[in-house]
């Protein structure tokens, strides 16, 4: 059998590929939905890893349980299906189930959110063709790509990660932004899972990013993956609670502070398009504004504490 749904990335900017990834997937399926929503939600909105040299794979440096978690609290009743490193007998059992999930989302017009289709990112999958035994897919560059069934969860990170949409599930708006709330609070005081100490999550790892810069020799396309990404992340982060904001008064001092964490990464992120970071003056202008994002997120951080102790949502 052999089908292939139409499909096309519906956001263009730079945020969490999962993030992309879920809303285009919610958007297809002709779910009412927004990019800030899907990233406020499922957490990633307020979510920030580094690694001591900026390596780009701090991006996926988490516990994978969070993305089901994620999609759940978006308001959805989701199916995953995962393989780690260290799970290698389950990997024939565990393609087999992923494969079958793929194709029924398939053959209900829906898309599949899979890790490393065409790069080690979540993207697409569009459709599949059981005679020639291929998976098409839509990478996160754009590009239509394909992928033998047999590599699916053995590409270059080599890792099985499936998400699809079934139908939305009776998370109530409230329910969902009281999680949001706390989700926060337990990614900043890092009890989410993180490979520590070369990557560093929540309060730390604005600090580890600045420090990362100190050096020359830090990985510059590190860097930029992680402004352009991070900057984009933390403006849905406003834009979330800028609606929220309206219902619930007690949330505008988090909206504010939010505002201002975007506003110095994208301060940041002009001084990295404008100027030469190879300057050391540069250099220290731009980890000024990741310190000061740092300190408005504590803030935030604050206000949230205060919110979940007294109950006032």
């Amino acid at each position: 059998m052999k089908k292939k749904i139409d499909l096309s990335w519906k956001d263009k900017t730079n945020a969490h590929s999962f993030v992309r990834a879920l809303y285009t997937c919610l958007n297809h399926s002709g779910y009412k939905t927004s990019l800030a929503e899907v990233a406020g939600r499922s957490g990633f909105a307020f979510r920030i890893i580094t690694e001591k040299n900026l390596c780009p794979s701090a991006m996926s440096v988490f516990d994978w349980e969070l993305l089901p978690k994620g999609a759940i609290n978006c308001g959805y009743e989701i199916k995953y299906t995962q393989r780690l490193w260290h799970e290698e007998q389950l990997e024939k059992q565990r393609r087999d189930e992923a494969l079958e999930q793929i194709k029924n989302a398939i053959d209900n017009n829906q898309s599949a959110i899979v890790w490393d289709v065409a790069i080690p990112e979540w993207e697409l999958i569009t459709g599949y063709d059981d005679e020639l035994e291929l998976l098409f897919g839509l990478s996160i560059d754009g590009s239509e790509v394909t992928l033998e069934y047999g590599k699916l969860g053995k590409r270059e990170i080599p890792i099985l990660s499936v998400t699809t949409i079934i139908k939305e599930n009776n998370l109530t708006k409230k329910e969902s932004l009281r999680n949001v709330l706390q989700t926060i609070l337990n990614h900043y005081n890092q009890l989410e899972f993180c490979e520590q100490p070369n990557y560093q999550n929540g309060k730390q790892a604005y600090l580890q990013w600045a420090n990362a810069l100190e050096n020359t020799s830090f990985d510059s396309w590190g860097n930029e993956y992680y402004i352009k990404t991070y900057e984009s992340m933390r403006k849905l982060a406003y834009e979330y609670f800028c609606e929220l904001s309206e219902k619930y008064k007690v949330l505008i001092q988090v909206k504010n502070m939010y505002g201002k964490v975007h506003e110095e990464l994208y301060n940041a992120l002009k001084i990295f398009e404008e100027k030469d970071l190879s300057h050391e003056e540069v250099r220290n202008e731009y980890r000024a504004k990741l310190l000061r994002a740092s300190e408005f997120d504590s803030q935030a951080i604050h206000f949230i504490y205060e919110i979940l102790n007294k109950n006032m949502i």
